[in-house]
């Protein structure tokens, strides 16, 4: 149980991660 409530923190770390990349990505595009 606690491997997988670690597993699902690591992995919103690396969405919100790539998220904001895209949203700076897109504003440097515009």
């Amino acid at each position: 149980m606690k491997k997988k409530e670690e597993g699902l923190k690591t992995g919103g770390v690396l969405f919100s991660e790539k998220w904001e990349g895209q949203k700076k990505k897109k504003k440097r595009d515009v």
